[in-house]
């Protein structure tokens, strides 16, 4: 060991050493994530989560329980108007009252493709932004084993250069 030491004395310039201490303590942490990243992983995970059941069921036609409730409702409460009207006229039961009705079932209809398309959007968005946040912690752990990998290397060449 005295050996090793008296050798690396003959090369050590303050400079190396700090350095290969510096190193060692990085080497001797190992790669430490960012403060936050941990949630930030967490909040990427549920929208990537949130946002592929969004698409799966608005690409399945399938709106969620309250959204159905809403739609029903509001239909109902149009076709009492539609038939108290006509009932007050003397037409209940006419012609007149089922292309009412039927035009209230249209508008149901196209207000139910409305909330899927705005659910296969919001999907959409949030699948991108999990996709994104995930990029990025990915791309800062990389740069962060670059950066290591680099002084390593920088490190090394200077002992072979005072060699």
């Amino acid at each position: 060991m005295s050996d090793v030491l008296s050798t690396l004395g003959n090369y050590a310039t303050p400079q190396t050493v700090l350095g290969g201490l510096g190193l060692g303590l990085a080497a001797a942490r190992g790669n430490q994530a960012p403060k936050g990243e941990a949630q930030l992983q967490t909040q990427a995970n549920l929208l990537g989560t949130q946002g592929a059941q969004l698409l799966g069921q608005g690409t399945m036609g399938a709106l969620p329980p309250s959204a159905t409730a809403l739609l029903n409702q509001q239909q109902n409460a149009a076709d009492a108007a539609v038939r108290s009207s006509y009932s007050q006229m003397g037409l209940g039961g006419s012609t007149m009252e089922s292309q009412s009705l039927q035009s209230n079932a249209d508008q149901r209809l196209a207000n139910s493709y409305q909330m899927l398309q705005g659910m296969i959007a919001d999907g959409t968005k949030m699948t991108g932004m999990s996709a994104q946040i995930l990029g990025q912690i990915m791309q800062t752990n990389t740069q962060g084993d670059d950066a290591f990998q680099k002084a390593i290397g920088s490190f090394v060449a200077s002992l072979a250069g005072a060699a």
